[in-house]
């Protein structure tokens, strides 16, 4: 058995640590110490079961990625609250999705089976001024910023080729809102990579920008192939 087929049982033995911490902290405040398991387990199971349902309930409606024993597939859930890109920023509107499936395949990223490109609005060669975000969205199938999360906490899932210097990528698939009630501006959500941020490594480094913005040559859109 090799050292590396120990590390599930260390990560679950680490995060029932934590749950005793968290319990037994909670009772002590209560001065209450390990007598209520006995009733936890017996008269008081019922409860507690009911509880623990409640709690879960509440879980599913903000867990954001759930991992697999392949590194390379994980599952998001689009329906979880998106992260907001600054302070007293609100939800404009959100295109949900519930829990999908990304996958990498070789250098490629996939989303419930669609490879993820970047759409580059003005690299079309015809000298046509770049259109704004919203004249953009109708024709394509933008990404959830969940997936961004996802792909900063697991950036071994995001293509090598999207690591170009100074390029920003956005999903719009979630659009924001700031500023005043009478003069709202509306934002999407995406990163960039520093390469040169950590000598050899470089960053991603979260962005994001206004919805009436022109696009810049090094900006792109991350969407879904129909």
């Amino acid at each position: 058995m090799k050292a590396s087929d120990w590390k599930p049982v260390g990560q679950f033995v680490s995060k029932l640590q934590d749950l005793y911490a968290v319990s037994r902290d909670t009772f002590a405040e209560m001065d209450i110490g390990a007598d209520i398991i006995p009733w936890l387990v017996g008269d008081g199971k019922k409860p507690f079961v009911a509880k623990l349902k409640e709690l879960g309930t509440e879980f599913n409606g903000v867990w954001r990625v759930r991992l697999t024993n392949d590194k390379n597939v994980m599952y998001v859930n689009l329906d979880a609250p998106p992260r907001l890109p600054f302070d007293h920023a609100v939800i404009g509107s959100n295109a949900g999705g519930g829990w999908v499936k990304v996958e990498k395949r070789g250098d490629r990223l996939f989303v419930e089976g669609k490879r993820v490109v970047l759409y580059f609005p003005n690299r079309r060669g015809d000298g046509v001024v770049v259109p704004r975000f919203q004249e953009m969205f109708s024709n394509k199938h933008p990404e959830h910023p969940n997936l961004l999360d996802a792909l900063f906490d697991f950036p071994h899932f995001v293509p090598k080729n999207w690591k170009c210097n100074a390029r920003s990528i956005f999903f719009g698939a979630v659009v924001f809102q700031g500023g005043s009630s009478l003069n709202p501006i509306l934002y999407v959500r995406g990163f960039s990579f520093d390469a040169g941020a950590v000598a050899g490594v470089g960053v991603w480094c979260s962005d994001y920008a206004g919805f009436d913005n022109k696009w810049s040559p090094h900006v792109a859109m991350a969407v879904r192939q129909n």
